[in-house]
Protein backbone atom coordinates (compact mmCIF):
# COMPACT_ATOMS: atom_id res chain seq x y z
CA UNK A 1 0.00 0.00 0.00
CA UNK A 2 0.73 3.84 -0.49
CA UNK A 3 0.77 6.70 1.94
CA UNK A 4 -1.65 9.19 -0.37
CA UNK A 5 -3.17 12.91 0.83
CA UNK A 6 -6.84 13.36 0.51
CA UNK A 7 -8.33 16.81 1.38
CA UNK A 8 -11.57 17.12 2.86
CA UNK A 9 -13.84 19.27 0.74
CA UNK A 10 -17.11 20.35 0.78
CA UNK A 11 -17.81 21.53 -2.43
CA UNK A 12 -17.70 18.72 -4.39
CA UNK A 13 -20.47 15.82 -4.69
CA UNK A 14 -18.19 12.94 -5.27
CA UNK A 15 -14.89 11.59 -4.18
CA UNK A 16 -12.29 12.59 -7.09
CA UNK A 17 -8.58 10.81 -7.50
CA UNK A 18 -5.93 11.96 -9.42
CA UNK A 19 -4.53 10.18 -12.33
CA UNK A 20 -1.52 8.89 -10.07
CA UNK A 21 -3.47 6.81 -8.28
CA UNK A 22 -6.09 5.56 -11.28
CA UNK A 23 -3.77 2.28 -10.95
CA UNK A 24 -5.75 1.20 -7.45
CA UNK A 25 -9.11 1.68 -8.75
CA UNK A 26 -11.43 -1.31 -8.81
CA UNK A 27 -14.81 -2.05 -10.65
CA UNK A 28 -13.79 0.49 -13.28
CA UNK A 29 -16.28 1.97 -16.06
CA UNK A 30 -15.48 4.70 -18.58
CA UNK A 31 -17.36 7.69 -18.11
CA UNK A 32 -17.52 11.16 -19.31
CA UNK A 33 -18.78 13.52 -16.99
CA UNK A 34 -18.06 17.35 -16.88
CA UNK A 35 -17.33 18.88 -13.14
CA UNK A 36 -17.97 22.21 -12.37
CA UNK A 37 -15.59 23.91 -9.99
CA UNK A 38 -14.84 27.03 -8.28
CA UNK A 39 -13.36 29.26 -11.25
CA UNK A 40 -16.44 30.31 -13.03
CA UNK A 41 -16.28 28.85 -16.68
CA UNK A 42 -13.72 26.45 -16.14
CA UNK A 43 -14.85 22.50 -15.73
CA UNK A 44 -12.43 19.05 -14.99
CA UNK A 45 -13.09 15.81 -17.04
CA UNK A 46 -13.83 12.82 -15.23
CA UNK A 47 -12.63 9.66 -17.82
CA UNK A 48 -13.15 6.85 -15.43
CA UNK A 49 -15.13 5.54 -12.19
CA UNK A 50 -14.39 2.79 -9.67
CA UNK A 51 -13.83 1.78 -5.82
CA UNK A 52 -10.65 2.48 -4.03
CA UNK A 53 -9.83 0.00 -1.01
CA UNK A 54 -7.87 2.53 1.79
CA UNK A 55 -7.02 1.74 5.27
CA UNK A 56 -6.93 4.37 8.23
CA UNK A 57 -4.70 3.87 11.03
CA UNK A 58 -5.39 -0.63 9.88
CA UNK A 59 -8.63 0.10 9.66
CA UNK A 60 -9.79 -0.73 5.92
CA UNK A 61 -12.59 0.68 4.14
CA UNK A 62 -14.02 1.32 0.46
CA UNK A 63 -14.46 4.40 -1.32
CA UNK A 64 -17.53 3.64 -4.00
CA UNK A 65 -18.05 5.50 -7.09
CA UNK A 66 -14.63 7.75 -7.27
CA UNK A 67 -13.86 9.69 -9.85
CA UNK A 68 -10.66 9.94 -11.96
CA UNK A 69 -10.06 13.13 -13.41
CA UNK A 70 -6.54 13.67 -15.25
CA UNK A 71 -5.90 17.54 -14.87
CA UNK A 72 -6.69 17.24 -11.45
CA UNK A 73 -3.91 18.08 -8.86
CA UNK A 74 -4.95 17.06 -5.43
CA UNK A 75 -7.20 13.64 -3.99
CA UNK A 76 -10.84 14.74 -2.94
CA UNK A 77 -12.81 13.22 -0.32
CA UNK A 78 -16.16 14.42 -0.71
CA UNK A 79 -17.77 16.10 2.71
CA UNK A 80 -21.57 15.82 1.14
CA UNK A 81 -21.13 12.04 -0.08
CA UNK A 82 -19.78 11.27 3.28
CA UNK A 83 -22.61 13.13 5.21
CA UNK A 84 -24.95 11.02 2.47
CA UNK A 85 -23.68 7.79 3.21
CA UNK A 86 -24.64 8.61 7.03
CA UNK A 87 -21.86 9.68 8.30
CA UNK A 88 -21.15 12.68 10.52
CA UNK A 89 -18.14 15.45 9.96
CA UNK A 90 -16.93 17.38 12.66
CA UNK A 91 -14.68 20.25 12.05
CA UNK A 92 -13.13 21.52 14.94
CA UNK A 93 -9.79 22.39 17.14
CA UNK A 94 -7.86 22.53 13.83
CA UNK A 95 -9.01 18.44 13.31
CA UNK A 96 -11.59 16.72 11.15
CA UNK A 97 -13.34 13.60 12.36
CA UNK A 98 -15.41 11.60 10.15
CA UNK A 99 -17.95 9.56 12.92
CA UNK A 100 -20.31 6.67 12.32
CA UNK A 101 -22.39 5.21 14.68
CA UNK A 102 -19.49 2.50 15.96
CA UNK A 103 -17.52 4.99 16.58
CA UNK A 104 -14.24 6.97 14.93
CA UNK A 105 -13.83 6.18 11.50
CA UNK A 106 -10.86 8.53 10.15
CA UNK A 107 -9.32 11.70 11.28
CA UNK A 108 -7.50 14.76 9.66
CA UNK A 109 -5.19 17.70 10.27
CA UNK A 110 -5.47 21.44 9.04
CA UNK A 111 -2.78 22.52 7.21
CA UNK A 112 -2.89 26.03 5.64
CA UNK A 113 -6.46 26.27 4.91
CA UNK A 114 -7.69 22.72 3.86
CA UNK A 115 -8.34 20.10 6.28
CA UNK A 116 -6.36 16.78 4.82
CA UNK A 117 -6.61 12.83 5.45
CA UNK A 118 -3.64 10.81 5.15
CA UNK A 119 -4.93 7.44 3.78
CA UNK A 120 -3.00 4.16 2.76
CA UNK A 121 -4.56 3.31 -0.74
CA UNK A 122 -4.49 -0.46 -1.42
CA UNK A 123 -3.81 -2.62 -4.56
CA UNK A 124 -6.17 -4.98 -5.48
CA UNK A 125 -4.47 -8.20 -5.16
CA UNK A 126 -5.82 -9.67 -8.68
CA UNK A 127 -4.15 -6.38 -9.98
CA UNK A 128 -0.53 -6.79 -8.02
CA UNK A 129 2.93 -6.27 -9.87
CA UNK A 130 -0.06 -6.76 -13.27
CA UNK A 131 1.44 -4.57 -16.16
CA UNK A 132 -0.32 -2.82 -18.71
CA UNK A 133 -0.47 -5.31 -20.93
CA UNK A 134 -0.99 -8.20 -19.27
CA UNK A 135 -3.76 -6.89 -17.48
CA UNK A 136 -5.28 -5.70 -20.88
CA UNK A 137 -5.06 -9.45 -21.95
CA UNK A 138 -6.88 -11.01 -18.71
CA UNK A 139 -9.74 -8.49 -18.94
CA UNK A 140 -10.28 -10.05 -22.63
CA UNK A 141 -8.94 -7.18 -24.64
CA UNK A 142 -11.74 -5.02 -23.54
CA UNK A 143 -11.01 -1.58 -24.22
CA UNK A 144 -11.54 -0.65 -20.61
CA UNK A 145 -8.27 -1.66 -19.95
CA UNK A 146 -6.81 -0.54 -23.09
CA UNK A 147 -2.71 -0.61 -23.79
CA UNK A 148 -0.49 1.81 -25.08
CA UNK A 149 1.07 -0.79 -27.16
CA UNK A 150 -0.44 -2.17 -30.60
CA UNK A 151 -2.25 -4.86 -29.98
CA UNK A 152 -2.17 -8.06 -32.74
CA UNK A 153 -5.16 -9.69 -31.31
CA UNK A 154 -7.32 -6.24 -30.78
CA UNK A 155 -6.44 -5.77 -34.57
CA UNK A 156 -7.08 -9.42 -35.70
CA UNK A 157 -10.39 -10.04 -33.40
CA UNK A 158 -12.15 -6.53 -33.63
CA UNK A 159 -10.69 -4.93 -36.70
CA UNK A 160 -14.01 -3.81 -38.94
CA UNK A 161 -14.27 -2.71 -42.25
CA UNK A 162 -14.29 1.62 -42.46
CA UNK A 163 -17.65 3.03 -43.11
CA UNK A 164 -18.57 4.15 -46.32
CA UNK A 165 -19.23 8.48 -46.33
CA UNK A 166 -21.61 10.28 -48.27
CA UNK A 167 -20.42 11.73 -51.77
CA UNK A 168 -19.27 15.60 -51.15
CA UNK A 169 -21.98 17.82 -53.30
CA UNK A 170 -19.18 18.53 -55.71
CA UNK A 171 -18.65 14.75 -57.03
CA UNK A 172 -22.75 13.87 -57.33
CA UNK A 173 -24.52 14.13 -60.37
CA UNK A 174 -25.43 17.26 -61.68
CA UNK A 175 -27.84 16.50 -64.80
CA UNK A 176 -29.98 13.32 -65.32
CA UNK A 177 -28.56 10.44 -66.70
CA UNK A 178 -25.22 11.07 -65.33
CA UNK A 179 -24.81 8.18 -63.36
CA UNK A 180 -26.99 4.87 -64.13
CA UNK A 181 -26.59 1.85 -61.56
CA UNK A 182 -27.86 -1.39 -62.22
CA UNK A 183 -28.19 -4.91 -60.28
CA UNK A 184 -29.60 -7.94 -61.05
CA UNK A 185 -31.66 -9.65 -58.71
CA UNK A 186 -32.48 -13.94 -59.07
CA UNK A 187 -33.25 -16.32 -59.38
CA UNK A 188 -36.21 -16.03 -57.17
CA UNK A 189 -38.57 -18.77 -56.48
CA UNK A 190 -41.78 -20.11 -57.71
CA UNK A 191 -41.33 -18.57 -61.20
CA UNK A 192 -44.02 -16.13 -61.84
CA UNK A 193 -47.03 -16.98 -63.54
CA UNK A 194 -45.07 -15.94 -66.99
CA UNK A 195 -41.98 -18.03 -65.84
CA UNK A 196 -39.81 -15.22 -65.12
CA UNK A 197 -36.83 -15.67 -62.41
CA UNK A 198 -35.06 -12.39 -62.18
CA UNK A 199 -35.63 -8.86 -62.29
CA UNK A 200 -32.57 -6.05 -63.46
CA UNK A 201 -33.15 -2.40 -61.95
CA UNK A 202 -31.62 0.78 -63.61
CA UNK A 203 -31.58 3.54 -61.40
CA UNK A 204 -30.68 7.63 -62.54
CA UNK A 205 -28.66 8.62 -59.40
CA UNK A 206 -29.60 12.37 -60.25
CA UNK A 207 -33.76 12.03 -59.83
CA UNK A 208 -33.35 8.44 -57.77
CA UNK A 209 -36.29 7.12 -61.05
CA UNK A 210 -35.67 3.41 -61.07
CA UNK A 211 -36.76 1.41 -64.54
CA UNK A 212 -36.99 -2.51 -63.54
CA UNK A 213 -37.50 -5.42 -66.30
CA UNK A 214 -38.33 -8.76 -65.54
CA UNK A 215 -36.03 -11.42 -66.85
CA UNK A 216 -36.00 -15.52 -67.80
CA UNK A 217 -32.68 -15.60 -67.65
CA UNK A 218 -29.29 -13.41 -66.51
CA UNK A 219 -28.00 -13.09 -70.37
CA UNK A 220 -31.51 -10.92 -71.11
CA UNK A 221 -29.94 -8.25 -69.01
CA UNK A 222 -27.79 -7.43 -71.91
CA UNK A 223 -31.13 -6.91 -73.75
CA UNK A 224 -32.91 -4.60 -71.56
CA UNK A 225 -29.99 -2.33 -71.35
CA UNK A 226 -30.27 -1.65 -74.79
CA UNK A 227 -33.84 -1.27 -74.56
CA UNK A 228 -33.67 1.55 -71.56
CA UNK A 229 -30.96 2.89 -72.52
CA UNK A 230 -32.90 4.15 -76.32
CA UNK A 231 -35.79 4.98 -74.11
CA UNK A 232 -34.10 6.96 -71.42
CA UNK A 233 -31.64 8.87 -74.31
CA UNK A 234 -34.56 9.76 -76.64
CA UNK A 235 -36.88 10.74 -73.94
CA UNK A 236 -34.45 13.40 -72.57
CA UNK A 237 -32.34 13.95 -75.47
CA UNK A 238 -28.70 13.02 -73.42
CA UNK A 239 -26.49 10.22 -73.06
CA UNK A 240 -26.13 8.13 -70.26
CA UNK A 241 -22.03 9.01 -69.04
CA UNK A 242 -21.58 6.07 -66.03
CA UNK A 243 -23.03 2.93 -65.85
CA UNK A 244 -22.29 1.01 -61.95
CA UNK A 245 -22.68 -2.37 -61.83
CA UNK A 246 -21.42 -5.37 -59.84
CA UNK A 247 -18.81 -7.85 -61.35
CA UNK A 248 -21.66 -10.50 -62.20
CA UNK A 249 -21.17 -12.24 -65.72
CA UNK A 250 -23.85 -10.20 -67.51
CA UNK A 251 -22.24 -7.05 -67.22
CA UNK A 252 -18.82 -8.53 -67.93
CA UNK A 253 -19.72 -9.73 -71.45
CA UNK A 254 -17.99 -8.68 -73.95
CA UNK A 255 -21.25 -7.60 -75.70
CA UNK A 256 -22.63 -5.53 -72.93
CA UNK A 257 -18.85 -4.27 -72.79
CA UNK A 258 -18.37 -3.41 -76.34
CA UNK A 259 -22.15 -1.51 -76.55
CA UNK A 260 -20.90 0.79 -73.40
CA UNK A 261 -17.97 1.83 -75.61
CA UNK A 262 -19.64 2.67 -78.91
CA UNK A 263 -22.18 4.62 -76.69
CA UNK A 264 -19.32 6.47 -74.75
CA UNK A 265 -20.66 4.84 -71.98
CA UNK A 266 -17.68 4.41 -68.96
CA UNK A 267 -18.56 1.35 -67.14
CA UNK A 268 -17.91 1.36 -63.27
CA UNK A 269 -17.09 -2.20 -61.96
CA UNK A 270 -17.22 -2.60 -57.79
CA UNK A 271 -14.16 -3.95 -56.58
CA UNK A 272 -14.60 -7.53 -55.42
CA UNK A 273 -16.41 -8.23 -51.90
CA UNK A 274 -17.46 -4.02 -51.90
CA UNK A 275 -21.09 -4.19 -52.70
CA UNK A 276 -21.16 -1.30 -51.08
CA UNK A 277 -19.55 0.76 -54.12
CA UNK A 278 -22.91 -0.28 -55.50
CA UNK A 279 -25.02 0.94 -52.37
CA UNK A 280 -27.69 2.45 -54.45
CA UNK A 281 -28.63 -0.43 -56.11
CA UNK A 282 -28.13 -2.64 -53.42
CA UNK A 283 -30.35 -0.90 -51.19
CA UNK A 284 -32.91 -0.66 -53.82
CA UNK A 285 -33.01 -4.14 -54.22
CA UNK A 286 -34.00 -4.63 -50.41
CA UNK A 287 -36.80 -1.68 -50.46
CA UNK A 288 -38.37 -3.99 -53.37
CA UNK A 289 -37.83 -6.96 -51.90
CA UNK A 290 -39.53 -5.82 -48.73
CA UNK A 291 -42.28 -3.98 -50.36
CA UNK A 292 -43.06 -6.93 -52.83
CA UNK A 293 -42.99 -9.23 -49.93
CA UNK A 294 -45.92 -7.06 -47.77
CA UNK A 295 -48.11 -6.64 -51.29
CA UNK A 296 -48.23 -10.04 -51.80
CA UNK A 297 -48.93 -11.40 -47.93
CA UNK A 298 -51.33 -8.58 -48.13
CA UNK A 299 -53.19 -9.68 -50.86
CA UNK A 300 -55.38 -13.08 -51.90
CA UNK A 301 -52.67 -13.41 -54.81
CA UNK A 302 -49.74 -16.09 -54.82
CA UNK A 303 -45.84 -16.08 -54.67
CA UNK A 304 -46.22 -16.09 -58.48
CA UNK A 305 -47.48 -12.94 -58.99
CA UNK A 306 -44.43 -11.60 -57.40
CA UNK A 307 -43.44 -9.99 -60.81
CA UNK A 308 -46.40 -8.14 -60.60
CA UNK A 309 -45.23 -7.23 -57.04
CA UNK A 310 -41.95 -6.46 -57.70
CA UNK A 311 -42.79 -3.65 -60.60
CA UNK A 312 -45.77 -2.01 -58.73
CA UNK A 313 -42.96 -1.71 -55.68
CA UNK A 314 -40.53 -0.08 -58.33
CA UNK A 315 -43.59 2.23 -59.23
CA UNK A 316 -44.35 3.42 -55.94
CA UNK A 317 -40.93 3.67 -54.44
CA UNK A 318 -40.71 6.18 -57.30
CA UNK A 319 -43.74 7.84 -55.97
CA UNK A 320 -42.55 8.31 -52.32
CA UNK A 321 -40.32 11.00 -51.34
CA UNK A 322 -36.75 10.42 -50.50
CA UNK A 323 -34.04 12.25 -48.48
CA UNK A 324 -31.80 11.38 -51.54
CA UNK A 325 -33.77 14.77 -53.16
CA UNK A 326 -34.27 18.03 -51.51
CA UNK A 327 -37.54 19.83 -50.51
CA UNK A 328 -39.14 16.47 -49.90
CA UNK A 329 -39.26 15.80 -54.25
CA UNK A 330 -40.26 12.79 -54.98
CA UNK A 331 -37.89 10.46 -57.74
CA UNK A 332 -41.20 10.37 -60.68
CA UNK A 333 -41.66 14.75 -59.96
CA UNK A 334 -37.91 15.42 -61.15
CA UNK A 335 -38.08 12.38 -63.91
CA UNK A 336 -41.37 13.46 -65.48
CA UNK A 337 -40.91 16.96 -64.21
CA UNK A 338 -44.21 17.71 -62.66
CA UNK A 339 -45.75 16.72 -59.49
CA UNK A 340 -47.49 13.32 -59.28
CA UNK A 341 -50.70 12.47 -59.49
CA UNK A 342 -51.63 9.43 -56.58
CA UNK A 343 -55.39 9.16 -57.15
CA UNK A 344 -55.13 6.56 -59.18
CA UNK A 345 -53.49 3.98 -56.98
CA UNK A 346 -55.13 1.32 -55.59
CA UNK A 347 -54.75 -1.91 -53.34
CA UNK A 348 -52.10 -4.28 -54.69
CA UNK A 349 -54.45 -7.54 -55.83
CA UNK A 350 -57.75 -5.86 -55.24
CA UNK A 351 -60.55 -6.84 -57.52
CA UNK A 352 -60.67 -4.57 -60.67
CA UNK A 353 -63.60 -4.99 -63.46
CA UNK A 354 -62.30 -4.22 -67.08
CA UNK A 355 -64.71 -2.42 -69.44
CA UNK A 356 -65.49 -5.04 -72.47
CA UNK A 357 -66.06 -2.89 -75.98
CA UNK A 358 -69.42 -3.12 -77.59
CA UNK A 359 -67.46 -5.21 -80.51
CA UNK A 360 -66.66 -7.84 -78.35
CA UNK A 361 -70.14 -8.24 -76.85
CA UNK A 362 -72.47 -11.11 -78.04
CA UNK A 363 -75.64 -9.23 -77.37
CA UNK A 364 -77.66 -6.70 -75.66
CA UNK A 365 -77.83 -8.64 -72.66
CA UNK A 366 -74.23 -9.52 -72.39
CA UNK A 367 -72.16 -8.12 -69.18
CA UNK A 368 -70.19 -4.88 -70.00
CA UNK A 369 -67.16 -5.44 -67.95
CA UNK A 370 -65.35 -8.45 -66.45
Amino acid sequence: SDKVMFYADSGCSSHLCTESIGRYLFNIEPVNVQISVAKQGEKLHATKRGSLRVKWNGKPMVLLNVLLCKELPYNLLSVSKMERAGLKIVFEKEKVEVLSSNGLVLRGDLQGNMYTVLLDVVEQHTAAAVSEPDMHRRMGHSSVHPTKELCDVCMKGKQTRTPYVDLPESKKPKRILEVVSSDLKGPLTPATFDSFRYYVTFTCHFSNFTHIYLLRSKDEAFEKFVEYEATVTSRFLTRISRLRVDNGGEYRSEQFQRFCREKGIEMEFNISRNPSQNGKSERLNRTIMSMARCLVMDSPLGKEFWGEAVRTAVYLINRLPTKALPDGKTPAEVWYGRPVDLSNIRVFGCRAYAHVSKEDRKGSLDPVSR
